[in-house]
C-alpha cells in the first residue's frame, strides 16, 4: 500500500484521506468502515466446530440464544433502531454432580462484521449440586444508545479453550 502526503493542517475530510491512500486494498478498508459500501467478507471468525460438554461439571450447554429481553423470545436478526436496551445471550446449561458448589469459569467473545473481537470477557459462575441446571443471561452487543455496525455480528462462548456455544445474528440498519 503506498501512501500520499495529504492535507496535514487539520481541516481535511474523508476524501482527503482516501487520496492519501492509494491501491485497491486500502480504498475497499475505507469503504467499508466509512461508508458501508463494501460488504464484509461473510468468513466466521471462528469457524470450528462446538463441543457444548462441560466435563469439569458433568455437563453441557443445552443451548445458547439471542433475545432482545431477559426471558425473551430467541431472534437471528434484528434492526438497529428497535434496540433501546442490551441484548440479551441468554445460555442454557444442565449438569450432575454431586459435593460443594463449583466454579465454571467462561469466555464470551463478540465479533461484528468486520471479523474483529469487540468484546471480551471472563465469567465466573458458582454451580450447586442441589440443582440440575440453569440460565444465565449477558447483556451483550453496542452499548445502549451506541450505532450498531449493520451484518452479521458473532458471539462465541469458550470453556477451558473449548468453543461450548456459539450465536451468529444479523443487524439490519433501520
Amino acid at each position: 500500500m503506498a501512501i500520499r502526503r495529504c492535507n496535514t493542517s487539520g481541516d481535511g475530510g474523508i476524501e482527503e484521506v482516501r487520496s492519501a491512500f492509494l491501491g485497491d486494498v486500502a480504498q475497499r478498508v475505507i469503504n467499508r468502515w466509512w461508508d458501508n459500501s463494501e460488504p464484509f467478507d461473510d468468513t466466521p471468525p471462528d469457524d470450528g466446530p462446538v463441543n457444548p460438554e462441560l466435563p469439569s461439571i458433568n455437563g453441557r450447554v443445552d443451548s445458547a440464544d439471542l433475545t432482545l429481553s431477559a426471558e425473551g423470545e430467541p431472534i437471528t436478526q434484528f434492526s438497529a433502531n428497535e434496540v433501546t436496551d442490551w441484548p440479551v445471550l441468554a445460555l442454557d446449561i444442565s449438569f450432575d454432580f454431586t459435593g460443594n458448589p463449583r466454579k465454571l469459569d467462561l469466555e464470551i467473545v463478540e465479533y461484528g462484521p468486520d471479523g474483529f473481537a469487540y468484546y471480551r470477557d471472563n465469567i465466573a459462575l458458582e454451580v450447586e449440586s442441589i440443582h440440575i441446571g440453569s440460565t444465565h443471561w449477558w447483556g451483550v452487543g453496542q452499548s445502549p444508545g451506541d450505532d450498531w455496525t449493520p451484518g452479521r455480528h458473532y458471539i462465541y462462548v469458550y470453556h477451558e479453550g473449548q468453543k461450548v456455544a456459539e450465536v451468529v445474528y444479523e443487524v439490519t440498519v433501520p
